[in-house]
């Protein structure tokens, strides 16, 4: 208490009434050690998005892929086609 009170420039009463806020606001008990390593639950939070993004890219981007080169597809054709058909007009 004497080194925290200076360095966040609170009485003693009150640097304790927010410490006490806090650990009500967060459902803490600091009788029980800690649950988890805040490191520990960045990293399932990243292993949890990992695996979302692959979820997203099998359901849905892999098949916007297919689409896109379906259109591609047709519209090449629709292309050559086009060209085909001024080519034979130039011959008329």
């Amino acid at each position: 208490m004497e080194r925290l009170t200076p360095s966040y420039k609170l009485y003693h009463k009150a640097l304790l009434e927010i410490m006490i806020h806090y650990f009500k606001v967060n459902d803490v008990d600091t009788r029980e050690p800690q649950a988890g390593n805040p490191t520990d639950a960045i990293k399932g939070l990243d292993r949890r998005l990992i695996s979302l993004i692959k979820q997203q890219e099998k359901e849905q981007l892999r098949r916007i892929k297919g689409e896109l080169v379906l259109i591609t597809k047709k519209f090449y054709a629709f292309d050559d086609e086009a060209e085909d058909l001024g080519k034979g007009r130039d011959h008329l």
